[in-house]
């Protein structure tokens, strides 16, 4: 990672081939040879090679079929991503990743239906998934988002994606004392996740000069 930031990909691909010889087994190792072929050098068939070795060291893993999508998804491949995401969707009907990978692709592709209705099924195997809540919260129209936000609290009250969802819907109704409460909650249950941090950080100090400034800018 550090050769990757520093900029010399060679000397991070031959790091990463002698990792991987000491631990053909680790899938971190072999994703991130993944994203340096495919977004570094851009070389996506080698990219799809090590996917398949990646299958065939590690055997099946949802992690790499999310990975797999996602590289055909960048590429707008999205029929061969729909199809790695049916499949992986057969093989772990109770990964949430895997759903909520499949629902974005539908959002991303335009079709909203089809992504409403893997959102109702990925609930009916997880049911109880922050992260498929915080979604079905996002996708509701404005005004039917507080009566969704309200079926996910009963099931998930204490998931901070499902917090921070109801925040977001205080924030942009520029309810700005109860977003501030609500993304604190959502730091509380989880302070490493940086989205309620970054949100309560910007935000704690804003003067009404400042939001005012801010809410016209937005409008734009």
């Amino acid at each position: 990672i550090m050769e990757q930031a520093l900029g010399n990909v060679k000397g991070a691909q031959e790091k990463l081939e002698a990792a991987l010889k000491q631990h053909p087994k680790e899938i971190k190792l072999w994703m991130l040879g993944v994203r340096l072929e495919s977004e570094e050098n851009g070389n996506i068939a080698k990219a799809r090679e090590l996917i398949k070795s990646a299958f065939e060291a590690c055997g099946d893993c949802a992690r790499l079929c999310i990975a797999s999508s996602k590289m055909e998804i960048k590429e707008k491949l999205f029929t061969k991503a729909r199809t790695i995401l049916q499949d992986a969707r057969m093989k772990y009907k109770s990964n949430e990743d895997v759903w909520l990978e499949s629902v974005r692709l539908e959002v991303m592709d335009a079709n909203l239906k089809i992504a409403s209705y893997l959102l109702a099924k990925g609930l009916q195997e997880c049911p109880k998934s922050g992260k498929l809540w915080a979604e079905a919260i996002s996708m509701e129209p404005p005004h039917l988002r507080n009566a969704k936000s309200a079926d996910a609290l009963k099931v998930c009250d204490q998931d901070e994606k499902v917090v921070l969802a109801v925040a977001k819907i205080f924030w942009n109704d520029q309810k700005i004392e109860k977003a501030r409460r609500w993304f604190l909650r959502a730091v509380g249950y989880n302070p490493v996740n940086g989205d309620p941090v970054s949100y309560t950080h910007l935000r704690a100090h804003e003067t009404r000069e400042d939001l005012v400034c801010r809410l016209l800018l937005e409008k734009k």
